[in-house]
């Protein structure tokens, strides 16, 4: 008997094109059409739930957001299984529901804090949406 969720999972990135010649970015529209990532959507195993995870906008109507693309391929084949995105680059906190099986979630702004304790500063992390310290 197998317990558990069966989850297949991606990161992806927007489509970036600021790396350097040591690394490669690939966009997604040409991502989703390469055969490992159908032969992972397409598994032959149950799959319970599919996860994506990216630095990329989750509200597929941002201008640099990839997650549509991905949802679209998705949902397109897999019809039945729910899609859960996670992502994160807006900076700004975001609820996404794709269909009724199907949701992304952005966190919002992460800021570092400076805090001056007798001459000298310590930093400590701070969510949500605060005033520049400076």
């Amino acid at each position: 008997m197998v317990e558990g969720l069966r989850i297949m999972s991606f990161g992806v990135l927007f489509d970036f094109t600021g790396n350097s010649n040591v690394s490669k970015v690939i966009k997604t529209a040409d991502l989703v059409k390469e055969s490992w990532f159908l032969d992972a959507v397409n598994y032959k195993q149950p799959i319970d739930l599919f996860v994506v995870i990216g630095h990329n906008p989750i509200r597929p109507s941002a201008s640099s957001s990839t997650f549509g693309t991905l949802y679209k391929t998705i949902r397109s084949t897999r019809p039945e299984i729910p899609i859960q995105g996670f992502g994160g680059h807006s900076h700004v906190r975001d609820f996404v529901v794709f269909d009724e099986m199907s949701t992304g979630l952005e966190s919002g702004k992460v800021h570092l804090i400076r805090v001056n304790f007798g001459g000298g500063y310590r930093a400590r992390l701070q969510h949500g949406s605060l005033p520049s310290p400076d």
